[in-house]
């Protein structure tokens, strides 16, 4: 921790104290936190299978999205992969104390 903080600066027991705060705090509750963000990526994980509007189900255009080409649609695909970086993201985060406590041989 205090290799990430540079030790000339003036503030920098306080900024030790306050990181040392937040890893305990994620530390403590890393598991509540790690079922939250296991649950967002599911519910970010399902719209892209299931586009709004619905899909064709016959003619030359069969099995795709009636909003195919629209701004809309590339709208909302952007916004649902960014959330489901971000939620992969946190939950990685929030599974490393528990991948830690794997006993290695």
């Amino acid at each position: 921790m205090e290799r990430i903080i540079k030790k000339g600066t003036p503030s920098a027991k306080k900024d030790i104290h306050a990181a040392q705060a937040v890893c305990d705090f994620v530390e403590k509750y890393s598991s509540h936190l790690l079922v939250s963000t296991t649950l967002v990526t599911a519910v970010t994980l399902a719209p892209a299978f299931a586009v709004p509007g619905g899909y064709a189900s016959d003619g030359p255009g069969r099995g795709t999205t009636f909003l195919v080409g629209r701004t809309a649609l590339r709208v909302f695909l952007a916004f649902d992969v960014i959330s489901l970086s971000s939620s992969v993201t946190a939950a990685s985060v929030f599974a490393r104390p528990f991948l830690r406590a794997i006993p290695v041989n």
